[in-house]
């Protein structure tokens, strides 16, 4: 590549630091790289990538842009600016990029997995169809083609497709965590509950440092009824407490279904004899405590909360409950001269849980909105910014994010940040009608409507999605007057 040994010498330096992932000093090589040879489209996507890596988009656009500059007919400085652009969601740019990628080396499996997913983005599945499949007609053997497809159809909610295009990819290569752990959403999807746990174990055992596989993991545990992976590695050698587990959710599922039909009566019933049977099952304290405040009893779901952290006081779950059923309470008329006391109490449970869970997103979720609601607008943002941290490209994150703003009335940052949690989750109703509130507290009711429409299509029945849905949708004509 170079008429200068100490030049290539660094630069495939710099390459080599950049796959052992110390992306710092992988930066600081390329930085060297480049002093020797100032302009060369190589070592400028070289110190892209390392900026692009450190998370700091601006400065791995700027020299991807120079990379461009230096050499337009050279894809990768192409490539590298439409993935800068994904991440800073210009997201048109982006697209353009990658469409020059592709034109200038249409056989070039990275450019074109670039394009599908800047397609994707702009919420273009069919032309990103069209991409992915002509992905895995150049490059058949490599894993990242299945997955690009794969993705393709979950947008297009065909999961099915997914897991049979993503068990393709693994046969090229078993130990691919991202194939695993899209695998094992795609499993979720089509209720396939214990194949996609263990895909998503799976997935963890592959790769221990993806924080999206954690995250799926320990969310699909909670809705299998299993507090911790522990208490899941149990359950995989002894059946016998996986099966109570998985037994344990159903019947929960079963108490949630009678309330949600106004039986609570019933659901009570049934999760109290449940309680008789096993006595520290947490999860059916917090089952029965929502049971009791869905029926209208406060005093008593607060009481059963209590009980779950007695029951277990090393698991987080009933404290992150009771510290949840105190942030409900304190909205209510009969607690409102208790609101103080039960605000406080509840953040004092909701930090043990977020310690005892080792900041989980839901703890810290709990705790960002009974900190919001004592008005502890500098905690709040604390907690907010590391729920970022834990969960980076979770939808819920900039959600929350979005919500810190708002409540400091910068509304334009809240946009920001609503507008990429749709990006996230444009499926997610509550993300939709968020972005279409702050558009209509700046002012924006043209801009706001599309976004209303957007949720109520989503959750069709949801009374607050639906009535701002018929105040943003245009009135009839009649007779030629409004």
């Amino acid at each position: 590549m170079s008429a200068d040994p100490e030049h290539a010498s660094l630069y495939e330096r710099g390459w080599e630091l950049f796959r052992l992932g110390r992306y710092a000093d992988s930066l600081k090589t390329f930085t060297q790289a480049l002093q020797r040879k100032p302009g060369d489209a190589w070592t400028l996507c070289g110190v892209s990538a390392a900026y692009y890596s450190l998370e700091d988009y601006p400065s791995a656009l700027r020299f991807a842009d120079q990379a461009v500059q230096s050499a337009p007919d050279d894809p990768e400085g192409h490539r590298r600016r439409s993935l800068c652009l994904v991440e800073m969601e210009r997201k048109q740019e982006a697209l353009a990029a990658a469409q020059e990628a592709v034109r200038l080396a249409p056989e070039n499996s990275d450019c074109l997995v670039l394009l599908s997913l800047s397609l994707r983005a702009l919420r273009n599945p069919d032309e990103a169809e069209r991409v992915a499949n002509r992905l895995l007609e150049v490059a058949p053997e490599k894993p990242v083609a299945y997955q690009e497809l794969a993705l393709v159809y979950y947008d297009q909610k065909r999961y099915q497709d997914a897991v049979e295009t993503i068990r393709k990819g693994l046969e090229l290569d078993p130990e691919d965590s991202d194939l695993v752990n899209n695998l094992a959403v795609a499993l979720e999807q089509l209720g396939k509950r214990e194949e996609a746990l263990d895909a998503y174990y799976q997935a963890l055992q592959r790769n221990p440092a993806d924080k999206t596989a954690y995250r799926n993991l320990i969310n699909h545990l909670e809705k299998c009824g299993i507090g911790s992976v522990e208490e899941y590695l149990r359950t995989r050698s002894d059946p016998l407490l996986g099966a109570e587990c998985l037994q344990r959710a159903a019947l929960i599922a079963q108490a949630q279904a009678l309330s949600r039909s106004r039986q609570h009566r019933k659901a009570i019933q049934l999760l109290e004899q449940a309680l008789r049977e096993t006595p520290s099952a947490v999860p059916l304290y917090n089952a029965l405590s929502e049971a009791h405040r869905q029926r209208g009893d406060g005093r008593k779901a607060l009481d059963v909360a209590t009980r779950a952290v007695q029951a277990d006081s090393r698991d987080w779950r009933g404290h992150r409950w009771r510290a949840w059923v105190m942030l409900q309470l304190c909205n209510e008329p009969t607690f409102a001269r208790d609101r103080d006391r039960l605000l406080h109490e509840g953040m004092e449970s909701a930090q043990e849980a977020v310690r005892l869970s080792h900041e989980r997103f839901i703890c810290l979720d709990t705790l960002f909105r009974i900190q919001s609601a004592l008005n502890l607008l500098e905690a709040a943002e604390q907690t907010v910014r590391r729920m970022v941290e834990v969960e980076p490209n979770w939808w819920r994150s900039y959600l929350k994010m979005g919500h810190l703003y708002r409540q400091k009335g910068n509304y334009p940052e809240a946009e920001r940040w609503y507008r990429r949690a749709v990006d996230h989750k444009p499926d997610s109703a509550e993300a939709n009608h968020e972005l279409g509130l702050i558009l209509r507290d700046q002012q924006k009711p043209e801009e706001a409507a599309p976004w209303f429409l957007q949720a109520q299509e989503l959750e069709p029945t949801h009374p607050t999605y639906r009535k701002n849905a018929a105040k943003a949708a245009p009135r009839k004509k009649w007779f030629g007057l409004w």
